[in-house]
């Protein structure tokens, strides 16, 4: 069979708005500061857990050494492991966004929101060990906060909604 119909040509799909290569930029660069922090502070556990068993056990004097240690271990877990499932969380939103799911922009920003949060617990917790750590959860603070900024530019918009139409 022949046919004089020319094939179906796909339409050609717009290249990525700057504003949203600079966005997932910011993600991806608060994911790898988050990761660094993440290292420096289970290189530095023991000074951290030293440290953070001092400061309950002046806050607590009448608590057992077991509970203490046991709120000690619990706190660090539930902080680190906060801010490792946040980045998890960025890193997957930041990629299907890039896929023009406009859906993870709005995912970004509840995740964003929750990871300055967690951060700014993190790097509270950090205060008294090495500089490293502390230092490395303040830039994916900064990062975050410009991912934040850039995601919402009008052109990612535009282009997010091309897809939809």
């Amino acid at each position: 069979m022949t046919s004089d119909l020319a094939p179906p040509v796909a339409r050609p799909q717009p290249p990525r708005p700057r504003a949203l290569r600079l966005s997932a930029g910011f993600w991806f660069a608060a994911c790898l500061a988050g990761v660094i922090a993440l290292v420096a502070t289970m290189l530095d556990g023991d000074a951290l857990r030293a440290d953070l068993t001092a400061t309950a056990t002046a806050d607590n004097p009448s608590s057992s050494l077991a509970t203490i240690e046991d709120g000690v271990r619990i706190t660090i877990l539930v902080v680190l492991g906060a801010v490792t499932l946040l980045v998890v969380s960025t890193l997957v939103w930041t990629v299907l966004l890039l896929r023009r799911r406009s859906w993870a922009r709005w995912a970004l920003l509840v995740t964003g929101v929750l990871t300055l949060f967690a951060v700014d617990v993190a790097q509270s917790l950090v205060a008294g060990g090495g500089r490293v750590d502390r230092i490395a959860f303040v830039a994916q603070a900064g990062l975050v906060a410009l991912g934040l900024i850039t995601l919402w530019a009008r052109s990612t918009r535009t282009w997010l909604r091309a897809r939809e139409t």
